[in-house]
């Protein structure tokens, strides 16, 4: 059995949080923007502003993947369309709602799965990986570069 190559697999960072509206992802966003001055291609795979007029103004001149629609039970879902950031193959992808538990149909039960999927299949010029997330006590929130 083969190694993984492991300097191709994308790196993982931790934030910390105990509460939701601690402003991880306003902090997420405002690093996006940062490296996107510095020159990197940066998109966003997911966002989720929770109605946060501060945070939403924060997003203003990224780049933002369209959701992919599921339907279930006769109800349509948007969730994050990890095809499609993989296809537009950035630099850098900010993902929000790390723990998400996608709709039955999509391809992977969790959205962290999604985002460990397309660091595992790195090749080339591909996706890199930013996520936010809340958390509850004793858990940590993950921000994921691939």
């Amino acid at each position: 059995m083969t190694q993984p190559d492991h300097s191709r697999r994308g790196r993982l960072k931790v934030f910390l949080s105990y509460a939701a509206g601690a402003g991880k992802t306003y902090r997420m966003i405002e690093e996006a923007q940062e490296l996107k001055k510095q020159g990197a291609d940066v998109v966003v795979g997911y966002f989720e502003p929770h109605g946060r007029k501060d945070t939403i103004e924060k997003i203003e001149g990224l780049e933002i993947i369209p959701r992919r629609k599921i339907e279930y039970r006769g109800v349509e879902f948007e969730e994050m369309d990890t095809g499609a950031i993989l296809r537009r193959a950035p630099q850098i992808c900010v993902v929000d709602e790390f723990p998400h538990t996608n709709v039955p149909g999509a391809e992977r039960a969790k959205r962290w799965e999604d985002v460990s999927k397309a660091s595992t299949i790195r090749s080339g010029k591909s996706p890199a990986s930013v996520s936010a997330r809340r958390c509850p006590i004793g858990s940590s929130n993950r921000r994921t570069r691939l």
